[in-house]
């Protein structure tokens, strides 16, 4: 099972990495970044858990979406001038 939740993740997550590498470069508010991400993995968690096609895969998509935006606002993201 986790194997199989993996597989279907990847792709999201590709996706999600190069969002994020295309939207360091931008000047963007942080806001409008964070919310461009989270409306790309909400879409990602709804199609993903849509192949799922049972009778839960509405809640779960909520869940996990709910989940991604407490996250993503309570987490610091560091865009722009990284001191790495």
């Amino acid at each position: 099972m986790a194997i199989i939740g993996l597989v279907f993740s990847l792709p999201t997550y590709f996706l999600y990495i190069f969002i994020t590498t295309v939207l360091k470069n931008k000047n963007i508010k942080i806001v409008h970044e964070k919310t461009i991400l989270i409306i790309f993995v909400m879409s990602g968690v709804f199609i993903t858990t849509a192949f799922i096609n049972g009778t839960v895969w509405f809640d779960l998509a909520i869940s996990y979406s709910l989940s991604t935006i407490i996250a993503t606002f309570f987490f610091t993201m560091y865009f722009k001038n990284d001191k790495g």
